[in-house]
């Protein structure tokens, strides 16, 4: 094992043991990277994270403005969470830490897809004068329960965002969905070489298959189970 992502499906900071598995992941020297909202992820858990050199970090933020960012998570509080991403930049200039490495992790819906280049200059006043990337994702797939519409991530939108991006210097990058477009040989897919682990044990391939929302078809078709064999 040379890689983890400890995201799950959620907020991992609500794990009460998250950063003693954090914590043993590096002692193991394994390489790690998460994702988080950054409403829960405070000062102390910025030091811990510094510490103990957390290797990569994507703050999931899907609003370049407070009234846009509450709407799409209800409850959730804009300030707080510019709040927090200042301190971490803050701090990891203060204390001439490289690690973590940021990006940003944007999902673009109907809602939101307005906001891409100015959310491309909050990232860069959030990061101040710091290396910062982001990654805007379109809804893959549109289920029963969700608010937000699919929305295509157009050559528009990223011709616009780069040329922000450019202006701003940050790095970008655009995940979109591949049907009806080419897709790459199977033998160059990275599914088998990062699958996903249910907190139950069972291994699929790939967390992509999670947007059905049907957790007995993947187990029914799991790799198997790390609790088993």
């Amino acid at each position: 094992l040379v890689f983890i992502d400890l995201t799950g499906i959620g907020e991992p900071i609500l794990n009460p043991r998250f950063l003693d598995m954090v914590r043993e992941i590096k002692r193991r020297g394994i390489w790690i990277e998460g994702f988080d909202h950054f409403g829960r992820w405070d000062e102390a858990v910025t030091e811990f994270m510094l510490d103990v050199k957390f290797n990569r970090i994507q703050p999931s933020i899907d609003g370049a403005t407070k009234e846009t960012y509450e709407f799409i998570r209800e409850r959730a509080n804009f300030d707080v969470v510019c709040k927090n991403l200042r301190y971490l930049f803050q701090r990891k200039k203060e204390r001439k830490c490289h690690l973590p490495t940021v990006d940003f992790h944007y999902i673009v819906m109907d809602h939101n897809e307005h906001e891409m280049v100015p959310f491309v200059r909050l990232v860069r006043e959030l990061a101040g004068d710091q290396r910062v990337g982001c990654q805007f994702t379109e809804v893959l797939r549109e289920f029963p329960g969700i608010k937000a519409r699919k929305v295509p991530i157009t050559d528009r939108h990223i011709a616009e965002a780069s040329a922000e991006a450019r202006r701003q210097g940050v790095q970008l990058w655009f995940n979109r969905n591949s049907e009806g477009r080419p897709k790459a040989d199977m033998r160059q897919c990275s599914a088998y070489l990062m699958p996903f682990t249910f907190v139950t044990g069972d291994v699929v391939p790939c967390c992509a298959m999670n947007e059905a929302g049907d957790r007995k078809w993947q187990i029914d078709r799991s790799m198997g189970n790390v609790f088993k064999q």
